[in-house]
């Protein structure tokens, strides 16, 4: 995605940073006999953001002049910089999996670079066949659905989502990740006022002055907190057979009274509940039968001879295919049928 984001615009430093720091990039370079490391990719960026000499070009500039990395340029990004807006996204993307080798370089990720493939295929199908409709598709789906690699029930893998995503799902055996992280957005409140949407930025100091933004953050954070509740009992109720909890929480630190709120972690303990139930292996999901056919199927085709066959048959078929001939002819319906109909007689026999 990375490397689409620059294509589409090679004034994006920043998606051109993440893209040569990628596995995809330093494994094709080692493919050509250059030998990179993630080290000496940010050095390399790192350089270019120290660099005062003069006007400072954008990365891709510097990259593709650069003595070390010019001609990696040319082999591996010049002909998708030429070809990009006249190739059809399919094409595109087909053209970077093959220059890059990634099929090879990641055969364990098959499954989902067909997956992408396809999904852009399906992009292509609803009429919109350049990159920025594809980023944004891609950005709009919260949920990573689109992208989403599904397979059959009968397959025995472990099937990774969000614990939205798992809402009316069940299975054999949940793991939970409970993690205690902080919300980049937890300052940020938001109250209508008519037909107005306020927008409010909070920080402890301000919560004592005003009983305004007490009141807003004491509501909020009680919304947050009844949100979380209702996210770990989805989580805890998913399991048929074994239910696995791996809490990962914070230190805990001093806080002020006003800025000590519930944690919903702190539900948990460190114990272990139940025994293990033994099963048997089961054969009770329909699998595909694998069917194995012999190297050379020899089939004969005869013909039987049709006793019903007869002229009066062969007059009806005649007739039929004479009919179709007219109709083949008539292009448009209009009020001078018959002597239209006449014409085309007269012009097939």
């Amino acid at each position: 995605m990375s490397l689409l984001q620059f294509l589409d615009s090679p004034v994006d430093d920043l998606s051109f940073a993440s893209f040569i720091c990628g596995d995809i990039f330093i494994k094709a370079a080692e493919s050509t006999g250059e030998k990179l490391s993630y080290d000496d990719i940010l050095e390399f960026i790192f350089k270019r953001a120290c660099d005062k000499s003069g006007k400072l070009d954008y990365l891709y500039v510097w990259f593709r002049k650069h003595s070390q990395f010019k001609d990696l340029w040319n082999s591996l990004f010049e002909e998708l910089f030429n070809k990009v807006g006249y190739y059809p996204l399919y094409d595109l993307v087909s053209l970077i999996f093959r220059i890059f080798n990634i099929f090879d370089n990641f055969p364990a990720e098959t499954g989902f670079l067909v997956r992408f493939l396809e999904a852009i295929s399906s992009v292509e199908s609803m009429g919109m066949n350049n990159i920025k409709d594809f980023i944004e598709l891609i950005c709009e789906d919260q949920e990573g659905s689109f992208l989403e690699v599904v397979l059959p029930d009968y397959i025995n893998a472990v099937k990774v989502m969000t614990f939205h995503k798992a809402k009316g799902l069940g299975f054999p055996v949940v793991i939970n990740m409970l993690y205690d992280s902080v919300d980049a957005r937890k300052n940020m409140f938001f109250e209508k006022d008519g037909k107005s949407l306020m927008i409010y930025y909070i920080v402890k100091n301000f919560i004592e002055k005003s009983p305004k933004l007490k009141r807003l953050y004491s509501e909020n954070k009680l919304d947050d907190t009844i949100q979380n509740l209702n996210l770990l009992y989805v989580a805890n109720t998913r399991a048929k057979k074994e239910l696995y909890n791996v809490v990962i929480k914070k230190e805990k630190q001093n806080r002020s009274t006003m800025q000590e709120k519930p944690n919903p972690l702190d539900l948990f303990e460190d114990y272990e509940k139940g025994e293990k139930e033994k099963q048997e292996k089961k054969s009770s999901e329909a699998q595909p039968t694998l069917i194995s056919l012999p190297g050379k199927i020899e089939m004969k085709f005869t013909r039987e001879e049709d006793k019903n066959w007869s002229i009066a048959r062969l007059m009806e078929i005649r007739k039929g295919e004479f009919f179709h001939e007219i109709l083949a002819e008539i292009t448009f319906i209009s009020d001078d049928m018959e002597n239209i109909v006449n014409k085309i007689v007269k012009k097939i026999c």
